[in-house]
Order: C-alpha cells, then structure tokens, then sequence
C-alpha cells in the first residue's frame, strides 16, 4: 500500500511538473520577447521607425517622388508596408535611376554593354544591390537633382539596416522617459512636421492647399482639432500620415501638449 502511494505521489509530480513546462513553452511561443517592447535601445541596432523612416519621410516620400499618390518608379518609401512591397528588383535589367531615366533626361539615349553592367550592379551576384533602395542609394540617385542628396550618415544608416534585415522594428520613448511640457514650435514639433508631414503638405503644391512649413498655417489647422484627430487616427478624418505609420505615443503627446497650451509658434 506504502508503495502504491509512492508511486501515486511521483505519477502527480510528474503530470504537474510536464503540465507546467507545456504552459511556459507555449506561453513563450505566443508572446516571444521583443526588442520592440522595451525602450531599452541598443545603440548597434538600426530602428526603421526611429532611424530610417525620418530620413525616408523628409527626403523621399514627397509630392512627386516616393509617396502613395507619386509612386515614382512604382515606389513607396512612407510607411514599412509599402516600402517592403515596391522596393524589390525583380529582375537583373530593373532600370531604376531618377536622374538618367527621366523623360527630359540625355540618359535616355545612352547605351552599351558598360552602363547596362552598372544599372545591374557590377560583379557576381553577390556584389549586387539587394533591392532598389540600396541601388539608388549607392549610385547617389536619391533624392534627384535638384535636391539635396543624402549625407553618407544618412545612407550609412539605411544600408545598415538592410544589413540587418530590413526589419520593422521600433524602440519606443518610454511613458515616463517622454518630455511633452512646455513644447516650443521650433524645437519640439517642426522636427515632428519634417519627419512626418511637410512631404505632403509642403513645396509648391501642398496636399489639400495644407502648408505645413508656414508655421502660421499649421496653427490655424492645428486650434480647429482637426491635427490631432487625424494623428490619433479618430473616426471620421484621414489619418494621418497618409498610409503612414502612425506616430509615436510620445510625439502624439507634445503635439497635443502644444496645441492645448495655444500652439504658440513664435
């Protein structure tokens, strides 16, 4: 009886023993850790939506190039979904150069084996571009002339990137590590218009006659509700930015902050 009961016992342990590392596995599978959770950055990993998509908002995705309404050589560089969609080379004779293939251009007519080799990438298959990015990137075709190209910080930063994956990740200002008192226009939300906004509503034709680098503009928009309630994606507006990635929860808050303290712009 003594033995029955022995054996009884360790059956139990053992049941709980596997029933509780079941529950840890699969508790482990359904919520795995993310770098993406914690506002704790590694200063050797490249973030899409802190590091790269600032460069590719203000440099890029504008009225005319790389936005959901240009769509210039089929690209779209606003948000991580259309970026991942529209940037791979499909084949190896991919043309995809904005100074030499534009309508106007002398590119057009030339020709040759050479520049065929260099639209390809020149060397082994190794040594190619991996998307069209990295392409018009590395052959300093972006943004186009006349515009202002990147820094070689700014392409160093996408190109590590890629080298690391292209992965869509984030690393978020914590709730308590987020400063939104006492915002000034110049310091705190301009960088978050450049960023995020002024591609569209900026330059010669600003989406929707929204011009959001006369500051003046952007606070008249910005005291009738309609501002944040479009970055806080509400019924009833466009969110904003359009098929963008949402801003984050912190930028949200200065915005707000700015706007209910009377968004003061001088």
């Amino acid at each position: 009886m003594k033995n029955f009961y022995v054996i009884f016992s360790a059956s139990l342990l053992l049941i709980f023993v596997i029933s509780f590392y079941s529950f840890v596995s699969e508790s482990v599978i359904l919520n795995p850790v993310s770098k993406t959770d914690t506002s704790e950055c590694d200063p050797n990993i490249v973030y899409f939506k802190q590091d790269v998509l600032p460069i590719l908002q203000t440099n890029c995705a504008k009225s005319g190039c790389h936005n959901e309404e240009s769509q210039k050589h089929g690209v779209i560089l606003s948000s991580y979904e259309s970026l991942m969609n529209t940037v791979e080379i499909e084949d190896e004779n991919d043309d995809f150069d904005d100074d030499s293939f534009d309508d106007n251009s002398k590119g057009r007519n030339r020709g040759g084996d050479k520049f065929k080799s260099i639209l390809n990438g020149i060397g082994t298959n190794k040594d190619r571009y991996k998307n069209k990015l990295e392409k018009m990137l590395r052959r300093n075709k972006m943004p186009p002339s006349p515009n202002k190209k990147l820094t070689d910080e700014q392409k160093n930063v996408i190109y590590k990137w890629i080298d690391q994956g292209m992965l869509n990740n984030t690393c978020e200002v914590s709730a308590a590590d987020c400063v939104f008192e006492n915002m000034t226009f110049e310091n705190d939300i301009k960088p978050i218009l450049e960023e995020n906004c002024t591609g569209c509503h900026g330059g010669p034709k600003p989406k929707n006659g929204y011009d959001f680098t006369n500051p003046q503009k952007f606070k008249e928009i910005a005291l009738t509700g309609d501002v944040y309630m479009a970055i806080t994606h509400s019924e009833g507006v466009t969110a904003m930015p359009f098929k963008g990635d949402k801003l984050s929860d912190c930028d949200i808050k200065k915005i707000k902050s700015w706007i209910d303290n009377g968004a003061v712009v001088e």
